[in-house]
This record gives C-alpha cells, structure tokens and sequence, in this order.
C-alpha cells in the first residue's frame, strides 16, 4: 500500500487527501439534506391538513382564511405549534440515520481488519506487478 502511495506524484496525493474526505463529507450531507427535505415536506403537508382542524375557514367575501368564531380549541395556539413544535418533531427524524450508525466494537474492529487485509492484498498485488 505504501508503496503505491509512494509511487504517485505530490499532486495526486494532496488530490487524493481532498478528494476521499470529501465525498465521505458529500454522502454523509446527502443522507442529511434528504432526510431534512422529508421532514419539511411532512411538516408542510401535515401543517396544511391541519387548517382545518385548528379552526381555520375560508370566509367566502373576503376569500381569506379566517378563526372561527365557533371553534371549541384555541386557534392562536394551534396555528403556532403547526410552524414550530410539529416541524421540529417531524425534524427529529434526521437523528434515525444515527440510530442504525452503529460502528463501534466487535463490527467497527472487524470492518477495519477486512480494510487492512484487503490493502495488504492490493499492496502485494501491485508490487507484484511492477516486478
């Protein structure tokens, strides 16, 4: 392995120093950035299915959205929680990929033991072909 490394010039390796943390860097936003538009878009929908609920009408003058005279719940309230509370719920979900990152231990030690075995092998592999 060290050889190979050895082998390339400066450039390639200060390229393959940016480039491998930066995908991992990349994937690891993708999975997030997914995860925060999911909620978003559920907190939206869920938000919008709610007006109803939460004593909001359509006066039909005016065309707009109006409290409800008659309603039994506290609309002011509701219509705070469906733009803070419910979306910070919903983006709790972003922690479940955390949930399943479980790389510690025996499987953090066995996956580093296959990595070390399988540069050893690359390594042998390519000295073996420069001779």
């Amino acid at each position: 392995m060290f050889d190979w490394w050895n082998s390339l010039e400066l450039a390639t390796q200060i390229f393959y120093c940016i480039a491998i943390p930066s995908t991992l860097i990349l994937l690891v936003q993708t999975v997030l950035t997914f995860m925060g538009k999911l909620t978003g878009t559920l907190a939206t929908a869920l938000g919008t299915a709610l007006i109803p609920v939460v004593g909001l009408v359509r006066d039909s003058a005016s065309e707009m959205m109006v409290i409800s005279e008659s309603s039994p719940i506290n609309t002011k309230f509701w219509l705070w929680a469906l733009v803070t509370i419910i979306p910070a719920a919903l983006g709790l979900l972003n922690l479940v990929p955390y949930k399943f990152y479980d790389l510690e231990g025996e499987k953090l030690a066995m996956i580093q033991t296959e990595v070390q075995r399988r540069r050893e092998e690359a390594s042998a592999k390519m000295v073996k072909e420069e001779v």
